[in-house]
């Protein structure tokens, strides 16, 4: 296995009489190195998680180590390795988690295996999730008393819990869409914003509904214009930071909205985006859509995964099997 030296440890130490200690790294480490650097920031917390547990089940140090132990080994070997982890997984965790556990494996084991670090890939196939969800979110009675909560107060905090608010919900956005915004991705004069949607390597356009806009605009009016994160963090005193807004951050901010304007279910910023998809897919039949809107204001890549959201209850197959019965009943009686 190839070694590669680190320059700057090459160099002599002032005197010029001893050469400095020489940091030696194998190739899989800098693989490892190279695609944990190269992850978008939620890909990589995803994937440091699921490399940092088969690390520890492995007994070696993060993502290096699994780079070094995986790239040692042979196809058969690797495999029983990985089928011995997943299977000393908790019998807990649900198919999904488990999967979420190889992701981070299976995408540095790729790429070892493309830059010929590696000729096995993995054979483990991933574990079958069943695909129904609760995609109703908190309901729109609830956001709607979350908005009326923000309402009573004009501070700093509410203009800018209100504009994103209006994003989760008139926008769809998800948290990571709100907090990586700049205030230049705004045009006052076309209502747009630059939205750095998931999946996607460039920012889309999203034009803003009169109301989110006007909620936009009243929290910049605070906020001011200078450059840098749109949203930033607002300390206990009200005093407004320089510093971004995290997701996490958000994420706080909606639970404790949602507590204080009477929710006993626990509101997320997911449930939020829910909530308004559930919705835009009724409004959609209304008004003679189709799928292809709802799907570009959900942004989902795949029209199947709406199928979650376009009949949540099951009302609209509860009535077609109605009237299947109702038919045959017709037919059984020679009507």
């Amino acid at each position: 296995m190839k070694t590669i030296k680190n320059d700057e440890n090459c160099q002599k130490n002032m005197e010029g009489t001893e050469p400095a200690p020489v940091a030696i790294r194998t190739e899989p480490e800098v693989l490892a190195e190279s695609f944990i650097g190269n992850l978008k920031p939620t890909t990589r917390v995803a994937y440091e998680h699921s490399l940092k547990k088969f690390a520890e089940w492995l007994g070696v140090e993060g993502a290096k180590g699994v780079a070094v132990k995986l790239c040692a080994m042979k196809s058969g070997e690797a495999n029983l390795t990985l089928l011995r982890y997943t299977n000393s997984l908790p019998a807990t965790l649900s198919p999904s988690a488990v999967n979420q556990r190889l992701q981070g494996i299976r995408s540095m084991v790729k790429l070892a295996r493309m830059v010929g670090f590696i000729t096995w890939e993995i054979q483990i196939p991933s574990r079958r999730v069943e695909p129904f969800r609760d995609t109703r979110g908190p309901g729109e009675e609830a956001v709607a008393k979350m908005f009326e909560t923000l309402a009573k107060s004009d501070s700093p905090k509410a203009r800018r819990d209100q504009a994103i608010l209006r994003l989760l919900f008139d926008l769809g956005l998800r948290r990571e869409s709100i907090v990586s915004l700049d205030l230049h991705h705004w045009s006052d004069e076309s209502r747009t914003l630059q939205v750095m949607l998931k999946g996607h390597s460039q920012r889309m356009p999203k034009r803003l509904p009169p109301v989110t806009a006007d909620a936009l605009k009243r929290w910049i009016e605070v906020r001011g214009t200078q450059d840098g994160a749109l949203f930033v963090r607002i300390d206990r005193r009200g005093s407004l930071r320089p510093d971004r807004l995290s997701g996490d951050g958000i994420h706080d901010m909606i639970t404790k909205l949602g507590t204080a304007s009477g929710i006993e279910r626990r509101v997320r910023p997911h449930g939020i985006r829910h909530t308004a998809i559930t919705k835009a897919s009724r409004l959609m039949n209304t008004a003679n859509l189709w799928l292809p809107a709802l799907q570009a204001f959900s942004n989902h890549r795949s029209p199947a995964i709406l199928g979650r959201y376009i009949d949540p209850d099951n009302e609209a197959a509860y009535r077609l099997r109605l009237l299947l019965r109702l038919d045959a009943a017709i037919v059984s009686l020679g009507l």
